[in-house]
């Protein structure tokens, strides 16, 4: 194999792609002027054969060999090299069957150096042993003899030369494969021995310990399987034992529900009674109404006719008066007591009124007539030149103005001491009148609701009155009563428990969002207790839809 063609470009001095061809089979030489870039030519072939060395072709990096180091718009360096492999002998191992064998190699100003052998990309390695199976190795001390060296290649030893000479016959390069693979080999013993004492330290002792956690976990595994094929035992009966409780709680709910009715029904006929019993007490109280009205209109004829005769009692008095000329000014004195008495007399009655109340129309009656009966006799003992006192006795007349001015007198110093006692008790009384005013909106309510209170108490005392009232009869109705409010309280009671434990059966509406036509009683249930999924892997989904309303 030797050499047929170079291609140089953007190489050293060679700006522009030169070729170098019709080379000799056995010798060439380069000759030509100082500076016509001979030597470029050599560095170029050891260019291509991989050199290391960039100080044997005058280079100190690798952006060196590009044409003005890429500052002239030139940015790579390709350099390719035209082998003629027709000998087949001395052909590259793998390259038997080519004829020609094309090595290029290219550098780019900051970029990729590439290697292709017939176009195909190899690396820098794969390179140096494709020239070294021809013995090419132009790393090798001896493979370029430049000037000077001739006669220190005339003065080697034996043992140099005898390396020079392997070199040449293309034997070095195993011994440095040799020594490759020595090197590899110490450093995959050593990586053994490194994975040796871990598989000791390390790996066996946790292999060990997993197969031990394997044990226990296929331990844990069969005790899990157990544990779950009880669980779903104990679900199945936990559902069966439910299925059950709600059986015996629906029963439990219908007959509360029986029970409630019949308390309702209870109560609506004591309700039925208790209207009867109003119905019955008002009959009785306007028959009651109907006799007080009665016997007002009498008491008013009465009093009338009272009044009508003390009229005429007063008229028969003025006639006698104007025929008495004589005890004309001592009557006209004695009616002037007489009107300060009767004012004296009508002051204390209604004092009396306040202090007592207002009395019944009957005994009203028997004052008027008392009074009527003391004008009378007062009227008698005028006519007879006399007076009365106030028993209704005849007296004389200055008996009468003693009796008065004596009366005057203790009128009098009664009337200093309420005055004094008035004064003493002013403060109070505006203090006291203070504290009502402040209170008088609570006092007008709470009087409003005892005036209520007692009229409602008066009415019912008065219809129980007039009823045929048995108290052992209305203590056994009452017990009844009680015991019909207690069972119905525990009959919702129970309800309420039923319902809580139950709670899927409570149903609540919101009727203002149903139509009128709704019958509550027609719910059978909820959708889901009607709705079976047709295979098991849908149950999840279904679960999860339902979410909390899933039972």
């Amino acid at each position: 194999m030797h050499i047929k063609k170079i291609e140089i470009e953007g190489f050293k001095s060679y700006v522009r792609k030169t070729t170098v061809d019709e080379f000799d089979t056995q010798f060439n030489a380069i000759t030509g002027l100082n500076g016509t870039g001979k030597s470029n030519i050599l560095d170029s072939i050891c260019f291509v054969l991989g050199i290391t060395n960039l100080s044997c072709i005058r280079a100190q990096q690798l952006i060196d060999l590009v044409y003005k180091q890429g500052q002239a718009g030139v940015n790579k360096a390709v350099v390719s090299i035209y082998f003629d492999n027709s000998d087949k002998k001395v052909s590259p191992i793998g390259y038997h069957a080519f004829d020609e064998i094309i090595v290029r190699r290219q550098i780019i100003v900051n970029g990729r150096n590439t290697y292709t052998i017939n176009g195909i990309s190899n690396p820098q390695n794969k390179v140096a042993d494709f020239f070294r199976s021809v013995g090419l190795n132009v790393n090798n001390p001896h493979f370029l003899i430049m000037q000077g060296r001739i006669t220190k290649v005339l003065n080697m030893k034996p043992h140099e030369i005898l390396a020079m000479l392997e070199e040449a016959a293309g034997t070095k390069i195993y011994d440095a494969k040799r020594d490759a693979a020595l090197e590899i080999i110490q450093k995959k013993e050593n990586k053994i021995n490194e994975i040796n004492q871990l598989l000791d330290k390390d790996i066996l002792p946790t292999l060990e310990k997993l197969r031990n956690d394997r044990e226990i976990f296929i331990e844990y595994q069969k005790l899990d399987t157990k544990i779950m094929e009880k669980e779903r035992r104990l679900n199945a009966f936990v559902y069966y034992h439910s299925k059950n409780e709600e059986k015996l709680s629906l029963e439990q709910v219908e007959e509360m529900i029986r029970k409630i009715d019949a308390s309702r029904q209870k109560d609506e006929e004591l309700k039925e009674a208790i209207v009867e019993l109003e119905a019955e007490y008002k009959v009785l109280e306007d028959a009651r109404s109907a006799k007080d009205k009665d016997e007002d209109v009498q008491m008013t004829e009465r009093a009338a006719a009272v009044n009508k005769e003390l009229a005429k009692i007063e008229s028969d008095r003025d006639t006698l008066k104007a025929e008495q000329k004589r005890g004309a000014s001592e009557i006209k004195r004695l009616e002037k007591a007489n009107a300060q008495d009767t004012a004296d007399m009508e002051k204390k009655r209604r004092e009396l009124i306040e202090l007592e109340g207002e009395g019944s129309q009957e005994q009203k009656m028997n004052e008027a007539e008392e009074r009527a009966e003391k004008a009378r006799t007062h009227l008698a003992a005028v006519m007879q030149g006399m007076t009365t006192d106030q028993e209704g006795n005849a007296i004389t007349v200055e008996a009468q103005i003693n009796q008065t001015k004596e009366r005057l007198s203790k009128l009098t110093t009664d009337l200093k001491k309420d005055q004094t006692r008035e004064k003493q008790l002013r403060p109070e009384l505006d203090e006291k009148r203070k504290e009502v005013a402040s209170m008088s909106k609570q006092v007008s309510d709470k009087g409003d609701e005892l005036d209520s209170l007692l009229k409602e108490k008066t009415k019912l005392e008065k219809t129980l009155g007039g009823l045929s009232f048995d108290e052992n009869q209305y203590d056994v109705i009452n017990q009844r009563h009680q015991r019909i409010v207690f069972d119905k309280q525990q009959g919702e009671n129970r309800l309420k428990d039923a319902l809580n434990r139950n709670g899927h059966l409570n149903f609540q509406y919101n009727r203002q969002n149903l139509p009128a036509s709704f019958d509550p009683s027609k719910v059978m249930g909820y959708t889901v207790r009607h709705f079976v999924p047709n295979e098991d892997r849908f149950n999840l989904a279904l679960e999860v839809a339902g979410g909390a309303r899933d039972s």
